[in-house]
Formats: structure tokens, C-alpha cells, sequence
């Protein structure tokens, strides 16, 4: 096995400083790769997935509101009045 073309032989501080920092680069990577994707599971706060989530959820209930609307004739402020009324925000005196 000496007669191996490419073969490159270490001596034993050698081949340890390489492990050595071969660890500290695996450790520097998982650290990142841990980082990148707590930020992209983020659903909360001023992030990209928020407003994302935030956006579809306006529109389904525009488009809910606006299907209400002309199956009943009750405006979308006309809506929202009458759940907070049924909700006792408005209208108990």
C-alpha cells in the first residue's frame, strides 16, 4: 500500500490539526445552517413569512366579507358592526 498513486501519508500531529479544524468548520457550519433555519420558520415579527401568512389570511377574509356581502346584502362595515355587537364591544348602554 506505499506504491499508491496520490497517496498523501500524515503524521499523527498532522492528521490531529486537520480533525481538529475540520471540527471547528462542521461546528461553524451547524451553527449557520441552525440559524438560517430558525429565521425561516419564523411566523412572528418583521419577517418575510409573516407578512406572507399575514397577506393570505387578509385576503381570504376580504374575499369571505365580500362573498357574505352578496349572498346577504349586509355591507362589510355593516359586518363588522354587527360582530362586535353580537361580540357586547358596541351597543350595551
Amino acid at each position: 500500500t506505499e506504491n499508491v498513486p496520490g497517496k498523501v501519508v500524515l503524521n499523527e500531529i498532522e492528521l490531529a490539526k486537520q480533525v481538529t479544524e475540520l471540527n471547528k468548520l462542521e461546528e461553524k457550519w451547524r451553527k449557520q445552517r441552525q440559524i438560517e433555519e430558525y429565521e425561516e420558520s419564523r411566523t412572528v415579527g418583521w419577517v418575510g413569512n409573516a407578512e406572507l401568512l399575514n397577506g393570505r389570511v387578509a385576503m381570504f377574509f376580504l374575499a369571505t366579507g365580500l362573498l357574505t356581502e352578496y349572498w346577504t346584502g349586509v355591507s362589510l362595515p355593516g359586518q363588522v358592526e354587527e360582530m362586535l355587537r353580537i361580540g357586547g364591544f358596541i351597543g350595551f348602554e
